[in-house]
C-alpha cells in the first residue's frame, strides 16, 4: 500500500518534483507562456466582466443608431469612343492602362462636385424634407421625417426641378451631404461595371438619388461629347484652311525645280544603267572581300605556325597527311625499341634515320604549301582592291546623276503627304459635322436602384464581434496588469523563474475532500483536538487531500539526492504565518510512517509551538541541552505517532542566537543523526532573526516555506541569496495555501483525481 502511495504522489505532483525544476525547460518563452496562461485562469472574472461589459455597451450603442438603408444602380461604361482623328497620339498610353484611367476617370467624375449639384437641383432635394434633416436626429424627429420622406420622394417625380439659374453657390452643403452619403465602387480591376450606392435612412430617397446619379451621369457623357465634338470642328477648319495653302506652296516649289534642272526622270520601276553597273561591283566587291577574310585567316594559321606544329586539315594535302601517319607510327615504334634497347641497337639506329628522313620530307611539303597559300592570299587581296576601286568610281558618278532626281523626289513627296492630310481633314469634318447631331452614349443603365427593404447599417452581428474582440484583448489587458501590480508568488511557475530553485511540493489551501467529492473547510482550532488535527493532519486523516501533498513533499526531499538523501533537514520560511511549523510535522510524520526513526526539533526558542501540538512537558527541551543544563537524551519524548520523537523547545531562553551557535548544537546533532534516520528541525522566520541562518549552514539541507498570495517576489529572492551567502543547501520551496479549485492555477484538476487514485489504492 505504501508503494502504491509513493507511486500515486509522484505521478500526482510531477509538476511541482525536483525534477521540475528550471533545468527541464530551457526555453523561458515557455515558462513566460504557462506564466500568462495562468494568469488568464486566475483573473478570469475580471476578463469575463470586462468583455461581458464591452459586449452590453457595443450592443446599445448598436441599437440607438439610426438605421441606414444602401440603394445601388449599376452602369456600363464601354472604352470605345467617337475618334475625332484617325491616329493614335504617340503619348497615348497602352489599352489596359488607358481603359483603366479611363474606368477611375469616370469614377471621379461620378463624385464631383457638378454632378452632385445636377442631382440636387434635378430633384430638387433642397426643398426635400427626408434630405436636408439633421444628421442626428431625435427618435420622434426620424419617424416624422420618414413619413415626410414618403410624400416628398413620390412629388419628386412629377417635379420639374428647380429653376436652371439658380446659383451654383446655393447648392453647397447639400453637396457636400449628397457626396458623403455617396459611394461609387467599380466592380473588379478591369472591369467596364461601376456600382452606384447611396446611403440614407430614407430606403426610397437613397434609390430615388441612386438612380438620379445615373442619368445625370449619362446626360453630362453626351454633353461632354457634344462640346467636344464642336470643337473639334472648329479646330478641323482652322487646320484645313493652313493646309490648303501648305498644298499650293508644294505644288509651286515642285515646279519651280523641275523647270530650273531639265528634270525628265524614269519610273520607279526602270533602272539605269549606272546604277545596275554599281550594284553588281558592290556584289562582286562583296564576295571578294568574304573570300580575302577566308584566306587571310588560312594564311595566318599557317604562317603563325611553328616547323613541327600540326597544320590545321584544311591547309594539309594528301601527301603531308601520308607523311604525318608514317611519321607518328615511326616515332611510336622508336620508342617500344628504346624501352626494348639501349642506344647504338642497329635497329634503332636505323629507325632514327627513317624519322629524320620522314622530317625533312614533312618540312619541304610544309613550306610549299605555305607558299601556295600565301600566292592565293596576294591573289584575292589584289582582286579585292580592283573592285573596290571600280565602285567607287561607279559610285561618283551615279551619286552625280541621281542628285537632283532626290531633291525632285522631296519636293514632290511633300506635295502628296500634304494632299493626303488634306483630303483627310476633309472627311474628318464631314464626319464630325454627322457625329454632332447624334446623341449616342458610352454609357448605359444596367440596373435601376430599387429602394431596400433592410438596413446594412448598423450591422449588429459585427459590432458585438468587436466589442468582444476589444473586450477580449481589453480584459486580458486588465488581468496581466493586476497580475503584474500583485507581486507575491501564486505558481511552481513562479518560484523556478525568480529564484531558480526546485519546488518540493504544493500545499493546498485547509480544504479535505468529503465523502460527496465537494470542498470542505475545516473549522478553526476551537480546542486542543482540532489543533492536533490541523498541525497532524498526515497522521490524522490519512486520506486527504492534503496529507498527499506532504507525502509528496517526503517523496521529493528524499529523491532530491537519490545517492545520499539529506537526514538533518531545517524547515524554514521568509516571514511569519507562511506554514513551516505546519509542513516540519507534517514531513516528520510521513517520514515515521514509512518506518523511520524521526527526530522532531523544535529550534524556535523565541514563539516554540511543537510542545502544544503533541501536548508535551516543555520543560526540559533545546535551550536545556544548549544551556548544559540536561543530557540531550533527557529532553527527546515519544508521541502516539510510532517511531516519532519530538525534542520540545525548553525555557525560554533571553539569548537564542548565541545558544544556536554553540558547539553543543553541533555535537547535538551529531549524536541526534546515530540515534535518529532523520532529523527535522522547525526554526524561526529568516527575515525576522538570525536563528534560521545559523541552523541553514550546519544541516545537510533546507525546505524553504513560501505561502502563496502572501510572499513577494523580492522578499523571497532575498531569503535565497541570503541562504546562498551562509553556504546553506537549499533542497528547494514548498508553496503552502494555494487555493487548488479548478482553474485558480490552472493545476486543480489534478488534486482531485490523484486524491482518488491514491484512496482508491490505499483501500
Amino acid at each position: 500500500m505504501e508503494a502504491d502511495n509513493k507511486l500515486t504522489v509522484r505521478n500526482a505532483y510531477a509538476a511541482s518534483s525536483p525534477l521540475y525544476e528550471l533545468n527541464s525547460d530551457p526555453n523561458e518563452i515557455q515558462t513566460r507562456l504557462r506564466h500568462y496562461v495562468q494568469v488568464v485562469l486566475r483573473r478570469r472574472w475580471v476578463i469575463l466582466t470586462v468583455l461581458a461589459s464591452s459586449v452590453i455597451l457595443t450592443l446599445l450603442s448598436a441599437l440607438k443608431e439610426t438605421h441606414v438603408y444602401k440603394a445601388s444602380a449599376t452602369i456600363q461604361v464601354n472604352l470605345e469612343k467617337a475618334k475625332i482623328l484617325p491616329y493614335q497620339e504617340v503619348s497615348d498610353p497602352s489599352p489596359y492602362m488607358a481603359s483603366e484611367k479611363y474606368i477611375q476617370t469616370q469614377c471621379s467624375v461620378l463624385q464631383s462636385r457638378s454632378l452632385a449639384s445636377r442631382v440636387i437641383r434635378q430633384l430638387n432635394l433642397t426643398k426635400n424634407p427626408a434630405f436636408i434633416k439633421p444628421e442626428n436626429p431625435t427618435i420622434l424627429e426620424t419617424s416624422r421625417q420618414k413619413v415626410l420622406g414618403l410624400f416628398s420622394v413620390a412629388a419628386e417625380k412629377e417635379s420639374t426641378g428647380s429653376p436652371a439659374n439658380e446659383p451654383e453657390a446655393t447648392y453647397s452643403p447639400y453637396t457636400e451631404k449628397l457626396l458623403g452619403n455617396l459611394e461609387i465602387v467599380p466592380s473588379v480591376q478591369r472591369s467596364q461595371i461601376i456600382q452606384i450606392n447611396y446611403n440614407s435612412d430614407n430606403p426610397a430617397l437613397a434609390a430615388t438619388i441612386s438612380n438620379a446619379v445615373a442619368r445625370e451621369f449619362i446626360q453630362l457623357n453626351l454633353e461632354n461629347q457634344y462640346q467636344a465634338t464642336q470643337q473639334a470642328m472648329t479646330f478641323l477648319s482652322k487646320q484645313i484652311t493652313e493646309m490648303k495653302g501648305k498644298v499650293e506652296s508644294a505644288d509651286e516649289a515642285l515646279l519651280k525645280y523641275a523647270r530650273a534642272y531639265d528634270l525628265s526622270l524614269p519610273s520607279d520601276k526602270e533602272k539605269t544603267s549606272p546604277q545596275q553597273e554599281l550594284t553588281n561591283l558592290k556584289v562582286a566587291l562583296s564576295e571578294a572581300n568574304a573570300e580575302r577574310i577566308r584566306k587571310e585567316s588560312q594564311y595566318q594559321v599557317v604562317r603563325k605556325a611553328s616547323p613541327d606544329e600540326v597544320l590545321p586539315t584544311v591547309s594539309k594535302t594528301p601527301k603531308m597527311s601520308s607523311l604525318e601517319e608514317k611519321l607518328a607510327e615511326l616515332k611510336q615504334r622508336e620508342e617500344g625499341l628504346n624501352r626494348r634497347f639501349q642506344k647504338g641497337w642497329p635497329e634503332l639506329i636505323q629507325v632514327a634515320a627513317q624519322r629524320t628522313e620522314l622530317e625533312r620530307q614533312l618540312r619541304e611539303e610544309r613550306q610549299k604549301v605555305l607558299q601556295t597559300i600565301q600566292r592565293d592570299y596576294a591573289e584575292v587581296v589584289e582582286r579585292e582592291n580592283m573592285f573596290k576601286q571600280a565602285a567607287e568610281k561607279q559610285q561618283g558618278l551615279v551619286m552625280r546623276m541621281q542628285e537632283h532626281a532626290i531633291q525632285y523626289n522631296i519636293l514632290k513627296r511633300d506635295v502628296e503627304i500634304n494632299r493626303q492630310l488634306l483630303e483627310s481633314m476633309l472627311q474628318r469634318l464631314k464626319e464630325a459635322a454627322v457625329s454632332s447631331s447624334l446623341s449616342a452614349s458610352n454609357i448605359t443603365i444596367l440596373d435601376l436602384a430599387d429602394p431596400p427593404k433592410t438596413p446594412f447599417k448598423p450591422n449588429k452581428k459585427l459590432k458585438v464581434m468587436y466589442g468582444l474582440l476589444i473586450g477580449l484583448f481589453l480584459g486580458l489587458g486588465v488581468a496581466v496588469a493586476m497580475d503584474k501590480l500583485d507581486d507575491t508568488i501564486k505558481t511552481p511557475e513562479e518560484v523556478n523563474y525568480f529564484v531558480r530553485v526546485p519546488v518540493l511540493g504544493v500545499i493546498p489551501s485547509r480544504f479535505a475532500s468529503g465523502g460527496n467529492g465537494r470542498m470542505l473547510p475545516i473549522k478553526s482550532a476551537a480546542d486542543k483536538a482540532t489543533a492536533l488535527a490541523m498541525y497532524t493532519i498526515a497522521f490524522a486523516d490519512t486520506k486527504s487531500l492534503i496529507s498527499e501533498a506532504f507525502r509528496a513533499v517526503r517523496t521529493n526531499m528524499l529523491l532530491s539526492n537519490s545517492d545520499n538523501p539529506p537526514r538533518i533537514v531545517l524547515v524554514t520560511s521568509p516571514q511569519l504565518g507562511d506554514g513551516k511549523t505546519s509542513l516540519s510535522h507534517n514531513i516528520a510524520i510521513t517520514l515515521a510512517q514509512i518506518n523511520r526513526k524521526v527526530a522532531l526539533l523544535d529550534c524556535d526558542l523565541r514563539k516554540p509551538r511543537i510542545h502544544k501540538t503533541f501536548e508535551l512537558d516543555n520543560s526540559l527541551g533545546m535551550s536545556s541541552y544548549l544551556s548544559g543544563e540536561a543530557d540531550l537524551s533527557a529532553c527527546i519524548q515519544g508521541t502516539r505517532i510510532p517511531k516519532l520523537h519530538v525534542i520540545p523547545s525548553g525555557p525560554l531562553p533571553p539569548n537564542p542566537a548565541e545558544l544556536l551557535t554553540s558547539e553543543r548544537m553541533n555535537q547535538g546533532l551529531e549524536q541526534l543523526s546515530k540515534l535518529f534516520d532523520y532529523v527535522i528541525i522547525d526554526s524561526p522566520p529568516l527575515l525576522l532573526v538570525t536563528d534560521g541562518y545559523i541552523l541553514s549552514s550546519i544541516v545537510d539541507g533546507v525546505i524553504l516555506v513560501v505561502r502563496a498570495d502572501k510572499v513577494p517576489k523580492e522578499l523571497l529572492q532575498r531569503t535565497k541569496q541570503n541562504l546562498e551567502e551562509v553556504n546553506a543547501n537549499v533542497l528547494g520551496v514548498v508553496l503552502n495555501n494555494v487555493d487548488t479549485r479548478a482553474g485558480r492555477y490552472g493545476y486543480g484538476g489534478y488534486y482531485h483525481y490523484d486524491y482518488t487514485y491514491a484512496a482508491n489504492s490505499q483501500t
